[in-house]
């Protein structure tokens, strides 16, 4: 090996050496090290100076650079005789990459960025744009307008622009810009000497200065872009206010939600025709980057890489909402007048902005948006509100299932970049509810009381204030408090998107990943704390339910169903106005609550009824009556309503009654409760015979026939009735098939004589016609005559059923005496016709 000192190849290595200090790694060099380090040049841009300085460290003491004879450079410690092949300080500025990484790493999990958020621009580039533009213009024109002057004492005295990150240098002693260190190559502009990272000195006190202009200059400088109710300079300035770590952004945000209100509420002015639709500069909102002879580097966010919005989709769905909806005071307002005419890539940079604070504020602003003009809602920076999206805005499952958890007794949760959040506890105790029950929809007074469900009684486990543990306690999973309500503003923002996700156009159900017991808190967070948005959608709250992980199956287990929720529940549903939603709901809670969950349907009858009259009058209304008669014929069976409570609607009444037909021959009957059933399906048949034949027809015969034939063994005259019955079916039914070719030829051969009869059909024809109509309607009559036959036969059947079930049951005494009296008479059998016309119930 060869030392340094030794010949002259160890004189060139001590001369290189010697010259170190003016060494400037190259692009290349510096890449090969970051991708030794393990660093990404794109995601850890932020931390690219730790491979400059490395290539850039001085050896420690007692290092030496040593030769091998291949001319390969290894590093020797002259005082412990130690030879290693890395440069000595690579260990430690591997481990400082590593902890810087880790800290970068928690600031952005903490910020909730994803990979389409904007870069955070600080807000003194701003004022710097603005003050480089006033005097661009006074260059131009002569005119002194500064909107904004910076003061001398704040700017850099490099590149005279507003202090950002000031440092003390440890060389100079003199305040700069971190960044302007950065672009000299880590060198003091003032004394030309490197400096090392960690030596810099942040300057507090200027940056408090700075602070202090900032607030002041912003709250003049907002009101005046504001003043004229446009949002062309509001969007220029969206950029610089992402960061959440900075006091000065997070007040604006919150004077931007206001702002936003303040234009949704205001009407929209009448249209003039010399009104034209604003274009703005490609550098403004749109992109920022602002090229000077003192700044090279962009201040916006490139758009150029971010897909575009669709106009004519914006274009279409506004002007479609504003036809639909010309009343609407939302649709009529300035608000969304100015958003609907934003540009595709004003709208990209508006909604990436507002997901790039990730703050409880700006989450506020969207929904503000999106909820008053639904054509953003399919803009593509918000990308289908993926897994992403919904982290950004707080949306997964860990932050609904922590939200829930805090509103049930816990601390409330500290959002990050809230500025609004409510100084008072965020979970409100409810009051007691107005007397008879129920639970009153919304938390503030003098909200409207809707008899949602009772509340608890003290004597209750669950769901009662007396069961609610004190602060520290563990809460049951399965402790249920309907009448669970809060106030901050946090959680209610939240609670708005969950719904408002619901009105997407895929539905999209964030609660369906949560337990059972926390969903259900969740969407009685919904009702009671912002009722108004709750009864707007209520169709999606219910829709919430069906979509739950737990749905319909923990509707069976009694601890994750107790009666107090199953009547909640069923409360809910029948205040969903889509009749079909409230029919699937509570065909589920009838099926899978069981004795339970029947109880509080049975309470509740007449409005079941009503749901289900209404579904069988819906546009679709062969789908409705469907629904409805399979739900109805389940609430009969089980005896939570009669059959009479649908005589309204004699089709939906039949309807019931032929759905009924398979539980008919069910064990779970009471006597009475199938007589009375029974007697209503015989009385709603003879009022309206042929409605009843066309919703039953043929299959309803032949069921029955088939159940009553299991047990014509055990009696020789039900068997003679069935073939009785069977017979005079066939024979009907074939007659019916002969009318209906003859009806069918009829109309033919009108129509083939009105075809040759033309506009002036000669005496002759008009006879023929007169003829074929008289032919006409006599099998018409007789196809009625034949119907009425078959609906008897039916009648026959039915009435048979009741007294084969109905029959009391003969002790076996009983039965032998009778079989002694009986001995040596034959059975008295009749013929089949003459038992037929006997047994014939001739309709009224």
């Amino acid at each position: 090996m060869y030392f340094l000192g030794d010949g002259e190849e160890a004189e060139e290595a001590e001369e290189q050496f010697m010259e170190d200090e003016e060494y400037e790694p190259s692009e290349q060099e510096i890449l090969e090290y970051c991708e030794w380090l393990g660093m990404d040049p794109e995601n850890d841009r932020a931390l690219m100076w730790i491979a400059r300085e490395a290539l850039k460290a001085p050896l420690p003491d007692n290092w030496k650079i040593c030769y091998t004879e291949d001319r390969e450079v290894y590093y020797f410690n002259i005082r412990n005789g130690e030879s290693i092949w890395d440069h000595p300080m690579d260990a430690y500025y591997k481990a400082l990459f590593r902890q810087e990484k880790a800290k970068l790493e928690k600031k952005r999990k903490k910020m909730r960025l994803y990979s389409g958020s904007f870069p955070v621009l600080p807000l003194q580039e701003y004022f710097t744009m603005l003050s480089e533009e006033d005097e661009e213009l006074f260059n131009r024109s002569g005119h002194q307008q500064l909107s904004v002057e910076i003061p001398e004492h704040l700017q850099d005295p490099i590149d005279l622009r507003l202090y950002v990150d000031p440092v003390v240098l440890p060389t100079s002693g003199r305040t700069v810009s971190k960044h302007t260190i950065v672009n000299n190559k880590w060198r003091d502009p003032f004394s030309r000497e490197y400096i090392e990272n960690r030596r810099l000195i942040p300057n507090i006190d200027k940056r408090n200065e700075v602070t202090l202009w900032l607030q002041k200059t912003m709250e003049q400088h907002f009101e005046e872009i504001t003043r004229d109710n446009t949002l062309a300079a509001v969007l220029k300035l969206l950029p610089f206010v992402l960061d959440k770590e900075c006091e000065v952004s997070l007040k604006f945000q919150s004077k931007l939600l206001s702002y936003f209100k303040k234009l949704f509420a205001l009407k929209r002015a009448p249209a003039s025709t010399s009104e034209e639709k604003p274009s703005l500069d490609p550098t403004g909102a749109a992109d920022v980057s602002h090229s000077s002879s003192r700044r090279a580097r962009s201040n916006g966010p490139n758009t150029s890489t971010l897909e575009p919005f669709s106009s004519s989709h914006n274009r279409e769905t506004s002007q479609a909402a504003e036809d639909t909806e010309p009343n609407n005071p939302v649709t009529l307002s300035r608000g969304y007048y100015e958003v609907s005419r934003l540009p595709d890539a004003e709208v990209t940079v508006l909604l990436g902005c507002l997901l790039t604070m990730s703050t409880t504020t700006s989450a506020e602003i969207l929904y503000l948006l999106l909820d008053s003009v639904p054509a953003l809602r399919a803009a593509p920076v918000l990308r289908g509100f993926g897994t992403e999206v919904l982290n950004v805005l707080h949306l997964n499952t860990a932050d609904i299932a922590q939200m829930a958890a805090q509103c049930m007794g816990e601390a409330p949760r500290r959002t990050v970049g809230s500025s609004h959040a409510s100084e008072e506890d965020s979970t409100t105790p409810r009051g007691p509810p107005p007397r008879g029950g129920g639970l009153e929809f919304g938390g503030a007074s003098g909200a409207a009381h809707i008899p949602l469900c009772r509340r608890p009684s003290s004597s209750d486990d669950l769901g009662s204030e007396s069961s609610v543990p004190p602060e520290g306690d563990v809460i049951p999973s399965r402790a249920y408090k309907l009448d669970l309500c809060t106030s901050n503003g946090d959680y209610l923002c939240t609670l708005r998107w969950v719904l408002l996700l619901m009105d997407y156009p895929t539905h999209l159900n964030i609660l369906e990943k949560l337990p059972w017991d926390t969903a259900i808190h969740v969407v009685v967070l919904i009702l009671n704390s912002i009722p108004d948005e709750a009864k707007a959608r209520m169709t999606f709250v219910c829709r919430l339910l069906r979509g739950l992980r737990g749905w319909p199956h923990d509707l069976h287990d009694p601890a994750a169903s107790p009666p107090e929720v199953l009547q909640w529940l069923v409360e809910l549903t029948l205040l969903d106005p889509n009749p079909w939603n409230t029919l699937l709901l509570l065909y589920d809670i009838l099926v899978f609550g069981g004795e339970a969950g029947s109880l509080p349907i049975k309470a509740n009858r007449d409005k079941v009824v009503a749901v289900l009259r209404e579904a069988a009058v819906a546009p679709d209304a062969a789908q409705g009556v469907t629904y409805a008669s399979m739900l109805g014929a389940l609430l009969v069976f089980q005896d939570c309503c009669r059959l009479g409570d649908y005589s309204a609607n004699p089709r939906l009444q039949l309807s019931v009654a032929f759905d009924l037909f398979p539980r008919l021959t069910r064990q779970q009957w009471r006597p009475r409760h199938f007589e009375q059933t029974m007697q209503e399906m015989l009385q709603c048949i003879r009022k309206a015979p042929e409605v009843a034949w066309e919703a039953m027809g043929a299959k309803a015969v032949e069921f029955l026939v088939k159940e009553l034939s299991k047990k014509k063994k055990n009696s020789e005259m039900l068997r003679v009735k069935l073939e009785d019955i069977e017979a005079t079916e066939k024979r009907l039914q074939a007659a019916v098939g002969t009318v209906n070719w003859a009806l069918m030829y009829l109309k033919l051969h009108s129509r083939r004589v009105q075809r040759a009869a033309g506009e002036r059909p000669a005496a002759g024809d008009i006879k023929r016609l007169e003829l074929l109509s008289e032919l006409t309607q006599r099998n018409e009559a007789k196809k009625k005559d034949l119907l009425l036959e078959r609906a008897s036969n039916l009648l026959i059947l039915l009435q048979t059923l009741m007294s084969t079930r109905l029959k009391p049951k003969q002790s076996r005494e009983n039965r032998d005496l009778s079989r002694k009296q009986m001995t040596g008479t034959p059975p008295m059998h009749r013929p089949p016709s003459n038992s037929a016309a006997e047994e014939t119930t001739t309709l009224p």
